[in-house]
């Protein structure tokens, strides 16, 4: 499905975050401003802004797409799945010039919050609006089917685990940690356990879900967000829905039916050219994990990977079906907040600027509007995601960012050379 999307549109060979971390490239992406602008420079400063108040005012000074597009242009924003985003994105702002009347716009704004909604009740089948996180709001999902007698969470067979971010168990690889450390079944993730602080994060979940492919929070975002569309598509007010998976990310733990081909062929998948890390200020995890060195336990970890993108890869088809013939005034865009170095100089994770960790898919198709197959060479970043969408949305006027429009690429348009071809990098 995301290689018809990609034919569909274009696709951009070059693009990079701005951070290869969670928080400060999903800010960037939300607001079209530098990690120097908008300041949020790790993923704990999502909270941590209000502490200060010369901080508290930069972070509250930002205007995001949701504040353009739904105060000043009309539109209904709804979001589902990961936010990891100061929180003061979620409302409005009332200092914004706003001349539209709108009484959806009005409704939306009741309590102050800007996205219209952003989570759902299996239980009540109603969508609401609610401040939490994805990883509790996947745990309700789950809580719900469990309460019903569908899944057991206490089924948990020998030499499972329990996932640290479901909480429901999987069969665990070689290099999770308590399958490197020979855990007894159900073996809580903790350094009182004796694992040391290095061994208890995300990253040391891997392995197959034990539960079936509708349970998992790829399921269940997409989900989610296709009764969203479902309903979104039948009102005549414009939309901007995002759809953001957690996957593929740590905890890595994805079900049979995506894994189950990798795994069986996992001795044919791709390794990373080189484990070491020379002449470089980063610390990679060979020199506190060594099995991270070993081929045959880093395929396994990579067949987890690939079955997680196929996961996304499946239920954007199912997004895509659902928009219909709606896809013709629709932009649709596809993107990642960062790489996975998965292996690749001895590293897990993000959090670098190797080439595996902050080089990003990106895909903008619109049928009418975007020349099929087009490839674009230049090197872009999310940094101007935000003045490239206000540009199809006919408000350019209203981009203070500090991005500029990609459509110039797009249609092959005479750039600013001064500007659009210098590129800084650096290499081992």
């Amino acid at each position: 499905n995301l290689d018809k999307l990609l034919q569909s549109g274009a696709y951009f060979e070059n693009a990079y975050c701005q951070c290869a971390v969670c928080a400060p490239a999903r800010t960037t992406i939300r607001t079209g401003t530098t990690i120097e602008r908008h300041g949020i420079q790790h993923n704990d400063l999502i909270k941590e802004y209000t502490t200060t108040k010369w901080f508290s005012e930069r972070v509250q000074s930002l205007v995001s797409l949701d504040h353009v597009l739904v105060q000043q242009q009309g539109y209904l924003s709804e979001y589902y799945g990961k936010w990891h985003i100061p929180d003061v994105l979620l409302y409005s702002k009332h200092d914004i010039n706003n001349n539209n009347n709108n009484s959806t716009q009005q409704q939306q704004q009741q309590n102050n919050n800007l996205i219209h909604y952003n989570d759902y009740n299996y239980q009540r089948d109603e969508f609401f609006f609610m401040d939490d996180s994805d990883g509790r709001k996947n745990q309700r999902y789950l809580e719900h089917f469990d309460e019903m007698g569908l899944i057991d969470r206490d089924n948990i067979q020998e030499g499972q685990q329990y996932d640290t971010y479901t909480g429901y168990p999987y069969t665990p690889i070689q290099l999770d940690s308590r399958a490197r450390h020979q855990s007894p079944t159900g073996t809580p993730l903790t350094t009182n356990r004796g694992f040391e602080v290095y061994e208890v994060t995300q990253s040391n979940v891997l392995g197959q879900f034990a539960l079936s492919e509708q349970y998992t929070p790829s399921h269940f975002t997409g989900d989610v967000a296709n009764k969203a569309l479902e309903r979104l598509t039948k009102q005549s007010d414009p939309f901007f829905l995002t759809v953001s998976f957690h996957n593929p990310h740590p905890p890595m733990t994805p079900a049979n039916k995506h894994l189950e081909y990798y795994w069986n062929n996992r001795d044919q998948l791709a390794l990373p050219r080189t484990t070491s890390l020379n002449n470089s200020a980063y610390f990679n995890i060979v020199g506190k994990i060594p099995d991270y060195g070993d081929s045959s336990k880093l395929q396994e970890w990579t067949a987890l990977y690939y079955a997680l993108i196929e996961e996304i890869d499946e239920e954007i088809g199912v997004l895509l079906q659902t928009l219909g013939d709606q896809v013709n005034n629709t932009l649709v865009i596809f993107t990642s907040d960062h790489g996975e170095m998965l292996g690749a100089h001895g590293k897990r994770e993000k959090n670098t600027f190797y080439e595996e960790s902050s080089k990003v898919p990106l895909i903008l198709s619109w049928p009418g509007k975007i020349r099929p197959n087009t490839k674009v060479e230049e090197k872009v970043s999310h940094l101007d995601l935000f003045a490239t969408i206000l540009d199809y949305a006919g408000a350019s006027h209203l981009d203070d960012s500090d991005g500029m429009s990609l459509r110039r690429f797009i249609e092959a348009r005479p750039t600013n050379v001064d500007f659009d071809e210098d590129v800084v990098f650096a290499g081992e």
